[in-house]
């Protein structure tokens, strides 16, 4: 039976990220949130969106602060609506950013591994999720925003995952939480952002 009301929705496809911390600390070394969009009123696409801090990554061939895309509209409808207010990410000036142009391709093996590539400005930027831990719909009211969605994904809490850039490896470490499948790299299929009133 369909539901009583329709909500017309922003954004369809996935949203994963990886973020590695400082040792023993709530700081950031470095924070990825990769999109993949398969339905908006912008296309299809792709976006990338990076907080890097070097000294602690060391990853110096990424900026501190980067977007990249290829689709350029999608990028910054992507980080201004959605991106721009998520931990990490909020009151650093990213909707301000330009999206650089990048190439992206995807592989995956099943709950064993999942590998993202992206290529732009003459740097090749793996990412890689490794042995999930679990895989549940989550269905959530977010107003980390201006604007609330309804928000609903396959969220899978992964045991491992690697950044790296031109073929060195970020450090950082996962967070994880003792007892819990929770981590700070989780893959996040079928993600879709629905308004909660008309536009």
């Amino acid at each position: 039976m369909l539901i009583d009301r329709k909500q017309p929705v922003w954004f369809a496809g996935e949203n994963h990220m990886i973020t590695l911390f400082h040792p023993n600390s709530e700081d950031l070394a470095i924070s990825i949130s990769c999109w993949r969009c398969t339905y908006s009123e912008h296309g299809e696409g792709w976006a990338l969106v990076v907080q890097n801090d070097a000294a602690a990554s060391t990853l110096n061939a990424l900026p501190a602060r980067v977007i990249y895309a290829d689709n350029a509209a999608l990028g910054r409808f992507v980080v201004a609506r959605f991106n721009q207010y998520f931990d990490g990410f909020r009151d650093q000036g990213y909707a301000d950013l330009a999206p650089r142009a990048a190439r992206f391709t995807q592989q995956g093996h099943g709950s064993r591994s999942h590998h993202i590539t992206c290529v732009a400005d003459g740097v090749t930027i793996e990412l890689i999720w490794r042995d999930m831990l679990d895989g549940s719909l989550e269905i959530f009211h977010n107003t980390s925003g201006p604007i609330p969605y309804d928000v609903s994904a396959v969220i899978c809490h992964c045991a491992h995952g690697s950044i790296g850039v031109n073929g060195k490896q970020a450090r950082g470490e996962l967070k994880r939480i003792p007892g819990e499948t929770y981590s700070s790299a989780f893959l996040a299929f079928s993600e879709t952002w629905a308004a909660t009133a008309p536009r």
